[in-house]
């Protein structure tokens, strides 16, 4: 992973769990983070989602449903998903910078 990869696992790690903030509009912790994309690339670390249990790895989640489950049961994709989270770090400054 490199050192920007690292950055931004950390700045995500920060972040509730983006599919109940879109679905519930809640602010879940702890958070799992989630690859999107099964093959491994140079941008694989950037292409993650901070999600709760449930939502990662739970029966409703996106390992227990699988991808396409998922996203019907819940009617919104990861890469909707990945939207909002690269709008949230946007708007925070601090995590933008480190801080």
């Amino acid at each position: 992973m490199t050192v920007l990869a690292e950055l931004h696992d950390i700045r995500v790690r920060r972040l509730t769990c983006v599919a109940c903030f879109v679905l519930e509009g809640k602010h879940t912790l702890p958070i799992e983070i989630h690859h999107i994309e099964h093959d491994r690339h140079a941008f694989s670390d950037f292409l993650i989602l901070p999600l709760c249990y449930e939502h990662h790895q739970g029966f409703t989640g996106v390992h227990g449903r699988h991808r396409l489950g998922f996203e019907k049961l819940h009617g919104v994709t990861q890469l909707q998903l990945l939207g909002v989270v690269i709008s949230q770090l946007l708007a925070d400054r601090a995590s933008l910078v480190g801080g």
